[in-house]
């Protein structure tokens, strides 16, 4: 007799499951009224600086952020005052919160440095910054001479004609898509009462929550003199000083936010 042939059964592959799945901030509402915030018109005692806002300490950070832009999230959820509590009580809404302060100021100084590299006539020679800078390091070596220097070699690899130019003006767009990142998280966090599923927290962005940024040492730090860079009043050297720092934090973070936080819920 013959053989009977026996029906192979093939299996359909498993599909995996995503656990949690990827935060689609247009889905959760993230909408640009909520990303604006009422630019903080809704809780003015609450604003941070943006003066100097990258340098404030961690806990002053952290008391603007929940007080005021966490709050104002809560009112649009409609959370109860319990459950808002419960939300800026929570460690990880304090480190975001922290971060996306600090660095919204932070990046509104790197906006500041290239309208400023954008100048064609600011940096050339016989202009008012670079007489000043020639005279400020002219003469015996000191540290900061060197250090004036250092940051004008910085400003001249990237202001206006130079070859690292255009390469400055997009240097920016990781640190941009982190505190977008950072901001949609708080409003999901607070829309949900809770993490995201497979959240985690980046050691970068704790990291930089909890450190200020110094762009000048003293007796400088705690004034904002880059943006009146191209007054005839305002002093050179701090403000180049201030220029060439923003410049090397910018090529720090871009490297160090390589890839750009997922936080375990972002594609």
């Amino acid at each position: 007799m013959p053989k009977r042939k026996t029906r192979r059964h093939r299996r359909k592959p498993r599909k995996t499951r995503k656990v949690g799945g990827a935060i689609d901030c247009e889905e959760e509402g993230f909408t640009k009224e909520i990303r604006e915030a009422t630019l903080g018109d809704a809780y003015r005692d609450f604003i941070v600086n943006h003066d100097i806002g990258e340098q404030e300490p961690y806990d002053k950070l952290v008391y603007i952020s929940t007080r005021g832009l966490v709050k104002w999230y809560c009112l649009q959820a409609k959370l109860t005052d319990p459950e808002c509590e419960q939300i800026t009580s929570m460690k990880e809404v304090k480190v975001l919160g922290a971060f996306f302060h600090r660095y919204k100021v932070f990046l509104e100084h790197v906006q500041t440095a290239k309208t400023i590299l954008s100048s064609e006539t600011l940096f050339v020679e016989g202009s008012r910054v670079s007489d000043s800078v020639m005279k400020a390091i002219k003469g015996p070596s000191t540290p900061k001479k060197e250090l004036i220097k250092e940051c004008w070699e910085f400003i001249k690899k990237r202001c206006f004609g130079s070859p690292l130019y255009e390469e400055f003006l997009g240097s920016d767009l990781a640190i941009q898509q982190t505190i977008d990142r950072v901001q949609c998280l708080l409003w999901v966090i607070v829309k949900h009462k809770k993490l995201p599923d497979g959240f985690i927290m980046d050691q970068r962005i704790k990291d930089r929550a909890i450190q200020p940024i110094l762009l000048l040492d003293t007796p400088y730090q705690f004034q904002t003199i880059l943006s009146r860079l191209q007054s005839n009043d305002t002093p050179v050297i701090p403000s180049i000083i201030q220029l060439g720092n923003i410049i090397k934090k910018i090529i720090i973070d871009v490297a160090h936010l390589d890839p750009v936080p997922t936080f375990g819920v972002y594609e």
